[in-house]
């Protein structure tokens, strides 16, 4: 029998796997169910996009490739974008598309570090990039951050956390599990302490444009000499809610972009045309439809703050912003235990805090950009009566 890789054999599987087959047995069984679990918009992408997705799909130049880095009136648009809305100092060069966040993060990994480097990574942790560092044979350095650093590791414990083989350091803001938006004075020492040590900073902002404190979404971008350091990664998935689209960003300087750009070919060749240009045109004529989209997610998050206080026991709401609610569990259980049997007992899908490291056992995350607030009152109905 041909061998896997041991190294691949240990990869946890992703989580989201395991609760949709949860999701496919709930669904057989005609349940009702609350969907807690991805972390996906519960809209469609707005009208007049879809209507121009309809009509690319009839032309024939959506079904070529287009170059490595994007079409170049895409990655203008997208520069024009990031420079009107965040005051980027960014420009075409600096941008490849890429199918989702996800892909930008593994075209990275895979073109600037090796077997054996060290990325520091606080946990809670985004289970996928903990999945493709291991993958690729680096070691991810866990730093704790917990609910009394506001789910942020201080700069104290990432530096007792470096040596000799340490080469980045891996940040989501608005974080994915717990939704927390680092402050803007936090990611400036951040930022200060990663050029002082020489190592790359990457910014997940996959939900910048739902920040719970405007203006700190890309705004690093600004800084004289920021192509040095910093490596920003974005989706289109939640903005434009075109995750099935797969399109997203990797912007860093021309340095990083050379070489990114060889594993970039070898891996997608390039970004799906069709989602390229969709992405385009909802930025050229759709942000209105993203503000208000974003209001509509801020009264989701605050609807869903005041109909937690019905909770009388079990649970417990300790850190929400974005998407995300993040939740203790008082249960002498697992959260893989507590999350299965909120599944198979009151028909509510969310994700186990293990998922995003060994130590979050009592959390759950409740994906909230995926329900309706109009189910919330029920939601909180059957957390009520749950026993695992």
């Amino acid at each position: 029998m041909i061998q896997i890789p041991p190294h691949i054999k240990k990869l946890a599987e992703p989580p989201i796997m395991r609760v949709k087959e949860w999701k496919k047995l709930l669904s057989t069984a005609g349940r009702d169910i609350i969907d807690l679990g991805q972390a996906v918009p519960s809209y469609p992408p707005p009208p007049a996009v879809i209507r121009q997705i309809a009509f690319l799909a009839g032309e024939p130049g959506s079904y070529f490739y287009s170059p490595d880095q994007g079409i170049e009136e895409v990655l203008k648009t997208v520069a024009d974008f990031y420079e009107q809305s965040y005051d980027a100092s960014v420009s075409k060069e600096n941008i490849i598309l890429t199918a989702g966040a996800n892909n930008a993060f593994s075209s990275m990994v895979w073109s600037l570090f090796t077997r054996g480097d060290e990325i520091l990574v606080p946990e809670p942790y985004y289970f996928n990039h903990v999945m493709m560092l291991e993958a690729s044979g680096c070691i991810p350095r866990f730093v704790p951050a917990g609910e009394s650093e506001g789910f942020h590791p201080s700069i104290e414990r990432m530096e007792k956390a470096i040596n000799e083989k340490t080469r980045a350091l891996v940040l989501v803001t608005p974080h994915n599990p717990t939704g927390f938006t680092a402050p803007s004075g936090y990611l400036e020492h951040l930022y200060a302490w990663s050029v002082k040590r020489n190592l790359f900073l990457i910014l997940d902002e996959t939900y910048q444009d739902f920040s719970s404190e405007p203006g700190t979404a890309s705004f690093l971008l600004r800084k004289p000499g920021w192509e040095e350091n910093l490596i920003h990664l974005y989706t289109f998935s939640k903005s434009l809610s075109l995750s099935g689209m797969r399109v997203g960003i990797l912007m860093a300087g021309p340095r990083v972009i050379k070489e990114v750009l060889k594993i970039h070919d070898c891996n997608l060749i390039c970004a799906p045309v069709l989602a390229q240009k969709a992405v385009a045109f909802g930025l050229r004529h759709e942000i209105p439809w993203l503000d208000e989209k974003v209001r509509d997610m801020k009264n989701r998050i605050e609807s869903f703050i005041l109909e937690f206080k019905a909770v009388r026991q079990g649970f417990s709401l300790v850190c929400y912003g974005a998407f995300f609610a993040y939740i203790r569990h008082h249960f002498p259980f697992s959260s893989w235990k507590v999350a299965e049997s909120l599944a198979k007992r009151e028909n509510i899908l969310c994700v186990p805090g293990e998922a995003f490291g060994i130590n979050q056992g009592n959390y759950l995350r409740f994906a909230l950009g995926n329900v309706e607030k109009s189910c919330f009152g029920d939601l909180m109905l059957r957390l009520n009566r749950f026993t695992p």
